[in-house]
């Protein structure tokens, strides 16, 4: 049996020896381009990353013992593809004696505390069906659970239990200077587009052993799962101003922005340019703050290359 000890993603480094339990995210079969056999190709990984593995032999038989979102136990070396980190399996097997632990991040801030700060700014809107409306959905236990709990995206940023909360609690602290340095933006609208911009996430991602896509996050989007969950809360209240729900439903269909970002719509809407800023500032902060702790080499004041970024990142001495 082998040894319980967990290695981590981001302790890996190319040549390692790799004895260690991972969740599969991915797995696929795929072709030899120069021989008619197929191998193995996983994405694992724990609650410090993912990367991908490959089992060139013993394929068709490894794939018959587990299925992705299981645990297993990986016996293979750390090694590098194309500039990615990449694990070469020689081994694996199916593992029960994982520590959940080990595999789903968390928040480090107070989920109460961040509640709490919700609570109050909903309390404080003036607007009485924007506050009736946001009451309809706080007051919901099971939303509300599962709001507090689900991450607020997949892996870029804030991709941790408590992730959307904590993303929605930025939004409004940064909301606040925003709508102080410009009176003219409506400040109710604003702040009750950004608790709500990302509602459509806790029907999007799935999370067990890791942050994933449901069926219906990746063929419809948390964009338009939102609004649909927003046009429902609205319908039930009686009176709800027209011109009210329309300006409410394009900050939740333009908040990212750009057609090219996956966004319905582009703002069009001082409060809809306002919130596609702030969601950006929070989302892309937290990435670089995210990348910049999972360097691990005290000598060098650079991070590994992020792919999706395209760069290096620098990090101060004194940041982390």
């Amino acid at each position: 049996m082998p040894a319980t000890q967990k290695q981590y993603i981001s302790e890996l480094k190319k040549g390692n020896l790799v004895k260690s339990c991972f969740a599969v995210k991915k797995k696929e079969m795929r072709e030899f381009k120069d021989k008619p056999q197929q191998y193995l190709s996983l994405e694992i990984g724990d609650k410090t990353g993912f990367v991908d593995a490959v089992a060139w032999e013993n394929a068709n038989f490894y794939t018959t013992l587990f299925e992705e979102g299981d645990v297993i136990w990986v016996n293979g070396r750390a090694g590098e593809y194309r500039g990615k980190m990449q694990i070469a399996i020689d081994s694996i097997s199916k593992w029960t004696e994982y520590n959940l632990d080990d595999f789903l991040p968390q928040t480090d801030k107070d989920i109460e505390e961040m509640s709490a700060y919700l609570f109050k700014v909903i309390n404080g809107m003036n607007n009485p069906y924007l506050k009736k409306l946001l009451d309809s959905f706080v007051n919901d236990p099971d939303f509300l659970s599962r709001f507090k709990q689900a991450p607020a995206a997949r892996s870029v940023h804030h991709a941790y239990l408590g992730g959307l909360l904590e993303h929605t609690c930025e939004l409004l602290k940064i909301g606040e200077v925003i709508c102080e340095t410009y009176p003219q933006i409506d400040n109710d609208l604003f702040l009750t587009g950004a608790i709500l911009h990302d509602i459509g996430k806790i029907d999007e991602l799935r999370y067990s052993l890791c942050v994933d896509y449901t069926d219906e996050g990746e063929l419809i989007g948390h964009i338009v799962m939102g609004e649909r969950m927003v046009s429902q809360r609205i319908e039930t209240i009686e009176g709800f101003p027209s011109p009210l729900r329309i300006n409410l439903l394009h900050l939740i269909l333009s908040h990212h922005g750009e057609y090219a970002f996956g966004s319905p719509k582009r703002p069009k809407t001082l409060e809809a340019c306002a919130l596609h800023h702030a969601d950006n500032l929070s989302a892309q902060v937290k990435r670089f703050i995210q990348i910049m702790g999972r360097k691990t080499d005290l000598n060098n004041n650079w991070t590994a290359y992020d792919g999706l970024l395209g760069r290096r990142l620098y990090v101060q001495d004194s940041m982390f």
